[in-house]
């Protein structure tokens, strides 16, 4: 039987593969426009990118419960983290936009939310009456 810390290790080398993989996806050159344009692909793509990133991310460190001081930590990390990916794609003739950055947070954020609701540890109150 496997045990906890390879279970984690084997999770955070998940997590780390497909952070990896984000980076060199959103460095490639973009691609041209399909005969199908979507209204706001790229930022559709963004925010799920970042939402499975936190999810993968919390799953592989598995934080069942997200306090207010993990959550800030967590949402800083991936601040800059997207704030890295956006900045440094004109290296790789990508443009930088703010809203990439803003649907960043946003997915990233959105995730922690459903997190803590799914995974809360508060039982509801019964009312009598």
């Amino acid at each position: 039987m496997a045990s906890i810390a390879q279970h984690r290790t084997g999770r955070l080398t998940i997590w780390l593969t497909l952070a990896i993989g984000w980076v060199v996806l959103t460095h490639l050159p973009k691609l041209p426009p399909g005969p199908v344009r979507i209204l706001h692909l790229d930022k559709i793509v963004h925010f799920t990118g970042f939402a499975v990133l936190s999810f993968v991310g919390l799953w592989a460190n598995d934080r069942r419960r997200l306090d207010t001081k993990t959550i800030t930590i967590w949402m800083v990390g991936f601040a800059v983290f997207a704030m890295a990916d956006e900045l440094t794609q004109p290296w790789f003739g990508r443009g930088t936009e703010f809203l990439d950055w803003v649907a960043d947070i946003t997915g990233a954020c959105v995730a922690m939310v459903v997190w803590r609701t799914v995974f809360s540890t508060h039982k509801p109150t019964d009312t009598v009456g």
